[in-house]
């Protein structure tokens, strides 16, 4: 599994995330099934996401990942592979430099 892959424990943290904070419904998504209706990749635009949606979304994603997540970033990886990818990278570093 690579960092674009919607099977990662943390993909699969941020995409429930996701749907729950854009009110999908988990009867018609199962966690397994999310990336079959394309919300791994589809964007917040492709989505229809006003405003006020995207606030409530960095703000559940922020809390649920612990991590500062904000509405500029979602702007900057607005689909949750481009966020999950976003993510790992800044983890790598974040990773690298402890090391070093």
């Amino acid at each position: 599994n690579h960092a674009g892959s919607p099977d990662t424990p943390s993909a699969q943290s941020l995409l429930r995330v996701w749907a729950q904070a854009l009110k999908l419904s988990e009867s018609s998504l199962s966690e397994h099934r999310l990336s079959e209706f394309g919300l791994w990749s589809q964007t917040l635009c492709e989505s229809g996401v006003d405003s006020l949606q995207r606030i409530a979304l960095a703000q559940a994603l922020s809390s649920a990942l612990a991590l500062p997540i904000n509405v500029a970033l979602l702007q900057r990886y607005p689909s949750p592979q481009a966020l999950s990818e976003y993510l790992a990278l800044s983890r790598a570093i974040a990773n690298e430099e402890t090391l070093s």
